[in-house]
């Protein structure tokens, strides 16, 4: 899968835990998300929303990228936030 989403001050969701393929479910084992605005995005991987703010998410920079693998069966989707602006995130996952 490779997805783009603009992500701004309000909770996105980046990533669903899963997709489809071919009619079956597939949880993700790994997925690559870099951002390509000036404006920082704050991630959170997570079976549950909570609460995520610019205080308590994983902090991710212009140009950076970030690659997150799973070795257990528990999926958990990924959201962002910023702390101003928008910001455009590109995924790629498997």
């Amino acid at each position: 899968m490779r997805k783009s989403v603009s992500v701004g001050t309000s909770l996105t969701k980046i990533a669903d835990a899963s997709y489809s393929v071919g009619g079956s479910k597939r949880n993700f084992t790994s997925i690559l998300i870099k951002n390509f605005s000036a404006t920082t995005v704050y991630l959170q991987w997570t079976q549950e929303s909570d609460t995520l703010t610019t205080n308590n998410g994983f902090p991710l920079g212009q140009n950076e990228v970030i690659a997150i693998s799973r070795s257990d069966d528990i999926a958990g989707q990924i959201f962002g936030i910023t702390a101003s602006g928008t910001s455009d995130v590109r995924i790629a996952a498997d």
